[in-house]
Formats: structure tokens, sequence, C-alpha cells
């Protein structure tokens, strides 16, 4: 149970970060470009990590990250037609 607090804390860090950087742009579509673009490689890249995990014979690592891949894909893409939504 830490472990996903942990694996799912850094990562909504991450987007957090990620999010708000993408907000400080002039044009009302980039940050939709760059937060569609952001999230989905952040996803694919979890994905990938728990792939890793599962092929270790790590279940318990490989859900963790298949779950923050899908929790980070949810509130993302979410986000990201928020921060469209502000910024125009």
């Amino acid at each position: 149970m830490e472990d996903i607090k942990k694996i799912a804390g850094v990562n909504l860090v991450i987007l957090v970060v990620y999010s708000a950087l993408c907000t400080f742009s002039g044009d009302p579509y980039v940050p939709l470009v760059f937060m569609a673009f952001g999230v989905g490689m952040h996803t694919i890249i979890l994905f990938f990590i728990s792939l890793y995990h599962f092929v270790r014979k790590e279940n318990a690592l490989g859900r963790t990250f298949l779950l923050t891949g899908a929790l980070i894909l949810v509130i993302g893409f979410s986000s990201c037609f928020g921060v469209a939504a502000i910024t125009s």
C-alpha cells in the first residue's frame, strides 16, 4: 500500500508540474496540445514500466504502475480540457 501512495504521488506531482508549465502560454490551443501530448507520453511510459515489472514477475509493482497510469490518464485529460477552457 505504501508503494502505491509513493508512486502515485510522484506521478501526480509530475502531472501538476507540466500542466502548470503548459498554462503559461498566450495561445489557447497550445496548452491543449502540449497537455494532451504530455499526458499521452506519461501514460505510455507508465504502461511500459508496468509491462517491465510484469515480465520480471513483480506483479504488485506492475499493478501499481498500471493503476497509476490509468489515474494519470483520467486526471490528465480532464485537466487538459480544463486548462484549455481557462486559457481561452
